[in-house]
């Protein structure tokens, strides 16, 4: 199962999180997780601004940078996000239980 983060900000709940979708749109944007050492402006940015899309895509970027901004324990968080992100791609790998198995691969 997919993790995810929670916070309050001006009173409100925030929930980072992600899935299929928005990992393809934050890919299709130009996100590549492994660059975050190499391009840390970007990519750290990138990640968090990410997790908003799932559940509050209207947040304007403006609101995302205040919030980044005073959020404490950064090195934490960015663990946490990666960790969510990878998360959500470990589907891909899943394999379905035993009663799910219907369809089979074969070389031709």
């Amino acid at each position: 199962m997919a993790k995810k983060i929670e916070f309050e900000f001006d009173d409100e709940l925030y929930t980072l999180e992600y899935s299929r979708r928005t990992i393809t749109t934050m890919e299709r944007n130009g996100f590549v997780l492994e660059q975050i050492g190499e391009k840390p402006q970007t990519m750290i940015p990138m990640l968090f601004q990410g997790a908003f899309l799932m559940h509050h895509p209207r947040v304007k970027e403006e609101t995302v940078n205040t919030i980044y901004k005073q959020l404490s324990g950064k090195d934490e968080l960015l663990k946490e996000l990666i960790e969510c992100y990878r998360s959500t791609l470990e589907y891909l790998f899943d394999e379905p239980e035993e009663e799910e198995k219907k369809v089979k691969w074969r070389k031709a």
